[in-house]
């Protein structure tokens, strides 16, 4: 958890201030995916946000 109240999540610990729905209203979600789907043991998912982040100018450190 981060002082802002949004949350690291999965393996790659994808944030949910821009990637994923968490419990926080009007956020955006890149990733059109709750941040608990990121949890999952089937890393599907989670690789398919992961490549979609990387495909952005900032790639992983974002």
């Amino acid at each position: 958890h981060e002082a802002d109240g949004s949350t690291n999540n999965g393996i790659f610990q994808i944030s949910s201030r821009k990637w994923c729905k968490n419990f926080t209203p009007n956020v955006p979600n890149q990733c059109q995916m709750y941040c608990s789907d990121l949890l999952n043991p089937n890393l599907k998912d989670t690789v398919i946000c992961a490549m979609k982040i990387i495909q952005e100018p900032q790639g992983l450190s974002s």
